[in-house]
């Protein structure tokens, strides 16, 4: 990773605001899904989680990212979606898909994978009507220890402090909205694009 004497400005809360369209569409396009409709359905929900956490999973494990943020390699979710996926008695699906992106925009897929935990909080509880919680079905969703909100204040803290030159900043951001660009194509793929009238 170039380390520059680039003054940090809020990383985090660019790359929100850079993203805010794209996030609001993968929302609205996830919810139309009806992804906690009904256990099949949650089924599918998990398999595309399962896709993006397989993508993004050699970034937790790469050294320059493992430096710039405390217990990285304990943040992926790729295994307990595997586990959530062995409850419903679904087996894991592979892809040829390979994330090999400059750090700089590893950053952005980082934030976009880790932020999706803020959301977890309202998909749990929807995951809980199904029957499905944190040791059983929903181990993806589950709250961390220290909490949603401590845990995404230090991520971002993190981010935050690492010094990128103005074009590396323009990276991490391509990188953010290439991930939700993945997650909406993905999401199409797995329930079906909408209907022109949706």
């Amino acid at each position: 990773m170039t380390i520059s004497t680039h003054q940090n400005t809020g990383r985090a809360a660019a790359l929100k605001a850079a993203t805010r369209a794209a996030h609001e569409t993968l929302d609205a396009r996830m919810m139309a899904a009806g992804p906690f409709r009904d256990a099949g359905r949650y089924a599918t929900y998990l398999k595309l989680q399962r896709r993006f956490f397989a993508l993004v999973h050699p970034l937790y494990r790469e050294p320059a990212l493992k430096e710039a943020f405390e217990g990285l390699e304990n943040l992926s979710r790729l295994a307990a979606t595997d586990a959530d996926l062995a409850t419903l008695g679904v087996a894991p699906e592979t892809h040829a898909e390979a994330l090999s992106v400059p750090a700089p925009q590893a950053l952005g897929w980082l934030y976009v994978a880790e932020g999706s935990r803020l959301g977890g909080a309202f998909l749990a509880v929807e995951a809980e009507k199904l029957g499905f919680g944190p040791t059983s079905g929903a181990r993806h969703l589950a709250d961390s220890e220290e909490g949603r909100g401590r845990a995404w204040n230090a991520f971002r803290r993190q981010l935050d402090a690492i010094p990128l030159t103005p074009e590396e900043e323009g990276e991490a951001v391509a990188g953010a909205v290439a991930a939700f660009d993945f997650m909406l194509a993905a999401t199409d793929e797995a329930f079906g694009p909408l209907p022109e009238s949706a």
